[in-house]
């Protein structure tokens, strides 16, 4: 007879504890850092219909990067403060005359 459930769980627990320093699979991306942990230790669960999926998936694709991390990043963007419009451009004033430095001395 076949292993039980409890058994098949302990085996692909034990697998994953030996195996849990080892590199990632060459399948992710290069930019994609994987991370275990951290501060974000909350998961939340949201129903979205096939289309809706399709398109995350879709756009996650284009952006070569997981769903999740799509995902993610438009909900931290909805609920991130807003800054002032003159301190972005100011920002971005900052940041373009440093790159200007950076390839004028290269």
């Amino acid at each position: 007879m076949g292993r039980s459930i409890d058994e098949l769980i302990e085996m692909e627990t034990e697998n994953s504890e030996m195996t849990r320093n080892d590199p990632m699979p060459a399948i992710l991306p290069a930019h994609v850092t994987v991370t275990r942990g951290g501060r974000r230790n909350h998961t939340l669960q949201i129903r979205i219909d096939d289309g809706e999926l399709d398109a995350l998936n879709r756009l996650a694709k284009e952006k070569n990067m997981p769903p999740s991390t799509l995902a993610r990043s438009i909900l931290l963007s909805a609920i991130a403060p807003k800054r002032p419009i003159a301190e972005v451009l100011n920002q971005i004033e900052s940041d373009v005359q440093a790159l200007r430095g950076h390839l004028v001395s290269a």
